[in-house]
């Protein structure tokens, strides 16, 4: 268990990692084996466990992914990343993935917000009502 100290420090390091970029892990990794230095094994992994899964929140609010079920035109979907980006206090990140269990349509997920425009979501959403 992390005492706030701890807490404040892990977030403090997972903000920094994000304004570095793509020099974050070469900017990361001497902070980190400093903080961590001394602690005993539990602490080491509460720590890093805690960083992680604070990394890993932050990392979902800029990213966006657009899931789809086969090939698409970038440009359809083009008006969809404007308008999230121009709502995003963040540089967006974009993800493309094909998820052909989708049928078709478009699943688009930003940090846990997710909208469902596919025909596998229109179903389940059918499936619900009819039962």
């Amino acid at each position: 268990m992390l005492d706030k100290k701890d807490k404040k420090l892990a977030d403090k390091l997972v903000f920094m990692t994000l304004e570095a970029g793509d020099n974050a892990v070469s900017e990361l990794s001497p902070a980190l084996a400093r903080v961590l230095e001394g602690r005993s094994l539990g602490q080491k992994c509460a720590f890093t466990r805690y960083f992680m899964n604070v990394l890993q929140r932050e990392l979902r609010k800029e990213t966006l992914v657009i899931e789809h079920a086969g090939p698409f035109d970038d440009s359809l979907v083009q008006p969809l990343i404007d308008a999230f980006a121009a709502k995003s206090p963040r540089k967006l990140r974009i993800e493309k993935r094909e998820t052909p269990e989708l049928i078709g349509g478009l699943r688009i997920r930003l940090d846990d917000n997710v909208y469902d425009a596919s025909i596998r979501g229109r179903l389940a959403t059918l499936t619900k009502i009819a039962y």
